[in-house]
Order: C-alpha cells, then sequence, then structure tokens
C-alpha cells in the first residue's frame, strides 16, 4: 500500500497510487464483516480502499466516522471501533491535478493554475462513505456549509467541478511523522490559498472537522491539527 500522501485518498488506483502519499501504517488487526442484510457487498474485511481515517493531534484511537449516510450528516471524530461500519471510507480517484501552466489542455481541478502547476501530477480525490463496503449511497465527506464543518453530500452538488467542495488534494509537504495535510478544493479555490482539514487543539471523541487554511513553521511542518493519516481497516 502507498503511502497515503499519494495514496490516502484511493481507489484500486489511489492504492497503488496512494491518498496522499500519507504513507499508510499497519493495518488494524480487527476486521468488519459483511452486513447481514447486504451479502452482495464487497465488505471493508476484504476491501483493500477502506480505511480508518485518523488525525495526528488526536491520534489513531479517534477516527472519521459518519452515523449513517444521509446526505447533511456531520463527519465527526469517534472512538476507533474496527467493528464499527460507521467509521468505513474508502478514496475515489476523481484525476491527476494538471495545469495549463504546464501546457496541459485544462485546469483541474484548483481555478487558479498556479495552484494547479503547484500541485501537478497529484491525485484528485472523493472521501466515499462505505459502511460495510457498500457504495451504494454515493454520499462523500466535503465542506458543504457554514464553519467549513464537514458533512457527506453528493457528489458535483457544489457546481463547477473547479469549486466543488468534496474533491481533496493531498499535499505533497513532507512531514517527519508520515502523515499529511488534506487540501480541500472549494473552499482553495474560494479562499485564495491552501485550504486544509483541520481539528481544534485537543479535540477527541464528538469534534467535527473542519477547513482552514494551511500552517507551516520555518521547516515546512505543519501543526499536528493538519496532519492526517489512513490505515486500512482490513486484517
Amino acid at each position: 500500500m502507498l503511502s497515503v500522501r499519494r495514496t490516502l485518498f484511493a481507489t484500486a488506483g489511489l492504492a497503488t497510487a496512494g491518498l496522499l502519499a500519507m504513507g499508510t501504517s499497519a493495518a488494524s488487526a480487527s476486521t468488519h464483516p459483511h452486513h447481514a442484510q447486504r451479502p452482495n457487498t464487497i465488505g471493508c474485511a476484504v476491501n483493500i480502499n477502506c480505511f480508518d481515517i485518523y488525525n495526528a493531534q488526536a491520534g489513531p484511537n479517534f477516527v472519521l466516522s459518519s452515523a449513517n449516510s444521509l446526505v447533511g450528516t456531520q463527519v465527526k471524530l469517534a472512538s476507533r471501533n474496527p467493528q464499527s461500519s460507521h467509521q468505513d471510507f474508502t478514496y475515489v480517484l476523481e484525476g491527476l491535478v494538471q495545469s495549463t501552466i504546464g501546457g496541459d489542455s485544462s485546469n483541474f481541478p484548483f481555478a487558479d493554475p498556479n495552484v494547479d502547476f503547484q500541485y501537478q501530477g497529484q491525485q484528485v480525490f472523493l472521501v466515499q462513505h462505505t459502511p460495510n463496503g457498500n457504495t451504494g449511497k454515493q454520499v462523500y465527506a466535503g465542506a458543504p456549509g457554514p464553519g467549513n464543518k464537514i458533512a457527506l453530500a453528493k457528489k458535483g452538488v457544489f457546481g463547477s467541478q473547479a469549486f466543488q467542495n468534496n474533491l481533496w488534494v493531498a499535499s505533497d509537504l513532507p512531514q517527519f511523522n508520515g502523515t499529511v495535510p488534506v487540501i480541500n478544493v472549494g473552499w482553495t479555490n474560494t479562499k485564495g490559498d491552501t485550504q486544509v482539514l483541520t481539528i481544534k487543539q485537543g479535540a477527541t471523541n464528538g469534534a467535527v472537522p473542519f477547513v482552514s487554511a494551511l500552517r507551516t513553521d520555518a521547516l515546512g511542518q505543519v501543526p499536528p491539527v493538519q496532519q492526517w493519516q489512513g490505515e486500512p481497516n482490513y486484517p
């Protein structure tokens, strides 16, 4: 499994190319069994693209979770439970960052071609909620409303592709601990600077991640509240 910085949010292609090149760590020892009422779904027990996603500041004992797959449901941090289908997310590859500056025919996905050029070649992905490996609901984690807080939304509901708030790109800023900042395309386009997934200092169970401006120190490191990592949730 490639690092999350390039693999964090990936499908089979992302899983082999990476959400981010975040750098995935060891897989969880527990499994996510098939849902009794959905015997035909892949199931996260065998789906190599199902991940538990956690923040460096909160630690691996708290992961992204959604109570259901309904549009508008907030995505929160919850105590990690390998048997909980609420915590099953899959990375879906949408394409690669391109830039008119680099001679490409299209500007994808940022509205500013200079930002495209900065991240050119990196993967653009969706974070799909896939309880028990079920992909039928087609809902994705994004920043759709006030406070830039993360909630589930349908693909493309934010208008033009360039401004979709549920598209993400993994920053290529190398972090000492192998994690990665995760850029939200829509808010970055709207604000004009790099906007990444963030939690409040000390946030743990029940906290709702939000999007805010990327911060770095003199060594190019971002604060732990803006660092993310994904771990496969299969044995």
